[in-house]
């Protein structure tokens, strides 16, 4: 298992989505296929802070380069007032009219010193 990011109060933290195509196998089996590399309808994040409010609502990501399926999101700098402890964030991708989602979580911290 992967150990989670830390950021402290005033970082802005880097959120990384990977879009991947899905397929159904004949016995109805969903697995996970290659990298999604048509253009999305938008990608999408949510961040919600310690206590579960919203910080930031369905702010567009950016692609990391066209069509690959990877996509940044580095626009929300957190308060030196913010809550610390376990924040979360949700990515919405839109193919389509095909949603998917994808979730992660971070730690933010006091300030350093």
């Amino acid at each position: 298992m992967a150990e989670m990011k830390v950021y402290r109060r005033g970082e802005t933290p880097k959120i990384y989505a990977n879009v991947y195509e899905e397929s159904m196998s004949d016995d109805g089996v969903l697995s996970r296929g290659d990298l999604y590399t048509s253009e999305l309808s938008s990608i999408q994040v949510i961040i919600e802070d310690s206590t579960g409010e919203v910080v930031e609502a369905l702010d567009a990501m950016t692609a990391a380069s066209p069509n690959t399926g990877k996509y940044t999101y580095s626009d929300h700098t957190i308060s030196a007032t913010a809550n610390l402890g376990i924040w979360s964030y949700e990515c919405r991708a839109n193919a389509s009219g095909k949603i998917a989602t994808g979730r992660g979580q971070f730690e933010v911290k006091e300030q350093a010193a």
